[in-house]
């Protein structure tokens, strides 16, 4: 039974722990696609956070609602890796279900993410974030080129058409503002900050039982002594 129970342990942490894949090599996108959509926007904060907000896509469906999951499949040593991703286009009152997944690759010098998706209707679909420093904040870029589905007659037509200007852009433009907004906010980011939370938590307990300690004595203290010497204070 002891073996059994260490052989199961050592399973479990195999599985939970997977080995990080090799960073996917992913080139810029082509210039002579049949459908390009660019989305872009000044965001008023540093390069780095909005870059480590926009590379950090599994923490997306907690700031944006039209995100219904990003679930990483297989993590790679760059900070990419294959994801699949699951958003609704808003039309009013009704929310369109769309899917893909993709292949992803992280740039930090540059910086860029960029992606190749290799499921869904947007199979062959490439994109990149482009980001870069102005005195006023920093420009956030997001361009998605494609050839369309593989539709007999009505492959053009709904690439340039309806898959494009409807769903690439409704999506991509969404989910540019929803982070800008994160990023324009002094507020600390959903990864990378539970040590600064924790610390936080301990030193606010900490300054609040302190406070609540001197209170409580100054204000035992003054009440001992005022019914001493004041008439009428009850005991």
């Amino acid at each position: 039974m002891a073996r059994d129970s260490h052989v199961d342990r050592r399973y479990h942490f195999t599985m939970t722990n997977p080995p990080l894949r090799p960073s996917f090599a992913l080139d810029a996108p082509a210039t002579d696609r049949l459908m390009t959509t660019v989305d872009e926007r000044l965001v008023r904060a540093p390069l780095a956070r909005i870059f480590e907000i926009a590379r950090e896509v599994e923490h997306w469906p907690a700031y944006l609602s039209h995100y219904r999951f990003v679930r990483f499949r297989e993590r790679a040593a760059d900070g990419g890796g294959l994801v699949e991703m699951a958003a609704n286009r808003p039309f009013g009152l009704l929310n369109w279900p769309t899917w893909w997944l993709s292949e992803m690759a992280v740039n930090h010098t540059v910086p860029w993410v960029r992606y190749r998706h290799i499921g869904g209707i947007t199979t062959r679909m490439d994109v990149e974030w482009s980001f870069t420093q102005t005195p006023e904040g920093t420009l956030t870029r997001i361009v998605h080129v494609w050839n369309g589905p593989s539709w007999p007659l009505i492959g053009r037509f709904a690439a340039t058409q309806v898959i494009g200007p409807v769903f690439v852009h409704g999506i991509a433009s969404r989910t540019l503002e929803g982070l800008a907004r994160v990023a324009e906010q002094s507020v600390p980011l959903r990864g990378g900050t539970a040590h600064g939370v924790a610390h936080g938590v301990a030193h606010g307990l900490a300054h609040g039982l302190a406070h609540g300690v001197a209170h409580g004595v100054a204000h035992g203290v003054a009440h001992g002594v005022a019914r001493e010497v004041v008439p009428g204070v009850t005991r």
